[in-house]
């Protein structure tokens, strides 16, 4: 067959759980606790493209999106109450690598200072999609203090009301 060529000679005891499990050792598991991530091949940022970069001032919150292999109408940005709601999605099409289609939804609950109308959005040649809100100013209740007067309400009795609406 000619996937066996392809596999090594032990590929039929690989599956087996006593064989698969046999392997690893207590130190096995402890040095891959102690590897560093480029040695066990996990996936991390590598600081030149951040996916998302969320920045709450007190001017303003914005939200900076990689949206790099979208096309502006492959993109919704809406608001839902205080959410803002993101959501991309393409068809199949050919990249370096072969077919790919994509599809994202994020979501950013707003601060309480701003306006979901305010929301304004845009995606520049780069394709980061930026979304922002400008925070309205809250201004501090210095002295914001005021008596409320006390209205004295008199209660008669049925029988008086009764001879003032027959008189």
């Amino acid at each position: 067959m000619a996937l066996d060529l392809f596999f090594v000679p032990n590929h039929r005891n690989y599956c087996r759980p006593q064989s698969r499990w046999s392997r690893f050792k207590d130190e096995d598991l402890l040095d891959s606790l102690l590897m560093p991530s480029f040695v066990l091949d996990i996936p991390r940022d590598n600081g030149k493209r951040v996916a998302a970069n969320v920045k709450s001032d007190h001017n303003k919150f914005k939200v900076s999106l990689d949206c790099n292999h979208f096309t502006p109408e492959e993109i919704e940005v809406k608001t839902v109450d205080r959410d803002v709601i993101i959501h991309g999605k393409h068809e199949e099409r050919m990249d370096n690598h072969g077919w790919v289609s994509r599809e994202f939804t994020r979501k950013y609950t707003l601060p309480e200072e701003c306006e979901a109308e305010d929301v304004k959005s845009s995606l520049d040649s780069n394709g980061v999609l930026t979304i922002e809100a400008p925070k309205r100013r809250v201004e501090p209740m210095i002295d914001n203090q005021r008596v409320v007067p006390i209205q004295v309400i008199h209660q008669t009795s049925a029988v008086e009301d009764n001879k003032d609406t027959q008189n």
